[in-house]
């Protein structure tokens, strides 16, 4: 779930506060861990049960940044966050049950990718049901992927493909240059609060986007010396 220029998208992980560096420390490697769980989990790491101490020994220990934060990205906690987030983003609900949820975990920690979740939904048997016929599948495909309308040639070159593969056509628009620019730009302002510097940085992530998939440059972006800088120095926005 992302938000673009006012507009609700799908298939973008989460940053599910905007408190991040905020808050002073009392070391870099706890202003990190604690950074990290507001941007990927939405709560500070316990500090009295020893959860947060425990997280910033494995950093003192020796374990990178980028190891800690893909344990978070593939934890039970997170994952849950994003699957009813983009389940309420595609299908207006969250998941049913807690097997429904179980299930969509499952797949995301036996290596299923965002893109694929988002894909599986739109291409769902439920939103197939909402959205009978092929004008009406590509042009929510467009507001909920790329926050805006198809215009009238895209509208008909979709449709047209949609008749036979609305699998083809999801894929294409999930996976799209426009549709993973507009991911990088709204995950700098989550994780970095700041625009990309330059049309060369935007044109790299976008290219790692495409190539490893959002999860990627996620756990890039919340490992990176500047997310730590500017945890340690408590910038705020």
């Amino acid at each position: 779930l992302r938000t673009v220029t006012g507009v609700q998208t799908c298939a973008l992980p989460i940053c599910t506060t905007s408190n991040l560096f905020s808050t002073s420390w009392s070391s870099s490697n706890l202003a990190f861990v604690e950074n990290m769980f507001r941007g990927l989990l939405g709560r500070d790491a316990n500090t009295t049960n020893g959860e947060a101490t425990w997280w910033a020994n494995l950093l003192s220990s020796g374990y990178t940044r980028s190891t800690i934060t893909s344990w978070i990205l593939n934890s039970t906690e997170y994952l849950g966050l994003q699957v009813d987030s983009t389940f309420k983003s595609i299908l207006g609900r969250t998941t049913s049950s807690s097997s429904e949820k179980t299930y969509w975990i499952g797949q995301f920690q036996g290596g299923m990718s965002y893109e694929t979740f988002a894909i599986s939904l739109l291409t769902s048997n439920e939103f197939t049901t909402s959205h009978s016929t092929s004008s009406s599948f590509v042009t929510s495909l467009f507001e909920i992927v790329l926050g805006r309308d198809p215009g009238t040639s895209e509208a008909s070159y979709w449709q047209t493909y949609a008749a036979s593969s609305r699998s083809y056509v999801a894929t294409c628009i999930v996976k799209s240059s426009e549709s993973y620019t507009l991911a990088v730009k709204s995950l700098f302002v989550q994780f970095l609060h700041r625009s990309t510097s330059s049309s060369s940085e935007l044109s790299y992530w976008v290219g790692a986007a495409s190539s490893w998939g959002l999860n990627a440059v996620v756990n890039s972006l919340v490992s990176s010396s500047e997310f730590l800088t500017k945890s340690q120095n408590a910038t705020g926005w």
